[in-house]
């Protein structure tokens, strides 16, 4: 169980069992607000196991949509992140406050989205992506700060005609609040005021599940 101490006392959270055992329970969510997804996208690699369930509940085509990171110079915190499609969301506050130049900020986005592109590739010889269409669930294993999401959920709020769900059983409140600004709907099963690892929610937490489905 998750100590929950944030608010002065000891309160014990329910923590999930693993992650295919909380797309099961996320999947749950959605029937609760009637909402039945025909596209689900996962966000490898750690959504992977939770997007399958989903998909299976509700007889989604299933695919994948990589995001990287975009790192200032010897910093830790993302700027940002890249989709494989090309799409970007920049946090212009961290842009300012770091004091990035425009250039090698733009440098910085071309390597995120190339290696967003290679990572996509490898899982390409998984499987395929279907053509996002309907109702599109993007799922993840956890929403923290919410910038590889920030960027899914750009990218498909770009492809006309499609009502995009962003989807993680957990998220941080402060990044959900900023994700409804650019998805349609954003659906969480577990909203903690605060916490620093997403593992802690999990009792078994494996963050490298690659894809086994195939065409």
């Amino acid at each position: 169980m998750f100590k929950d101490e944030t608010s002065g006392g000891t309160t014990d959270r329910h923590m999930f069992e693993d992650k295919t055992s909380a797309g099961k329970r996320l999947a749950e969510r959605f029937v609760d607000h009637d909402l039945r997804p025909d596209t689900v996208f996962a966000v490898p690699t750690g959504g992977v196991a939770v997007a399958e369930p989903i998909a299976d509940r509700f007889n989604a085509d299933l695919g994948l949509l990589v995001a990287e990171p975009v790192r200032p110079p010897s910093e830790d915190i993302p700027l940002g992140a890249v989709t494989d499609t090309g799409s970007t969301w920049i946090d212009g506050r961290l842009v300012e406050a770091f004091d990035i130049d425009k250039e090698k900020l733009e440098v910085e986005k071309q390597r995120a989205f190339r290696e967003a592109r290679n990572k996509h590739e490898t899982f390409d010889k998984i499987g395929s992506d279907p053509t996002p269409e309907g109702v599109v669930a993007i799922v993840d294993d956890g929403i923290v700060t919410g910038t590889t999401m920030k960027a899914c959920t750009t990218a498909m709020a770009e492809v006309a005609d499609t009502y995009t769900i962003a989807a993680a059983p957990v998220g941080a409140p402060d990044s959900v609040a900023e994700l409804h600004a650019i998805a349609d709907d954003v659906l969480v099963e577990e909203d903690p005021p605060s916490f620093k690892l997403l593992e802690q929610f999990y009792e078994s937490f494996d963050p490298a599940v690659v894809p086994q489905w195939s065409e």
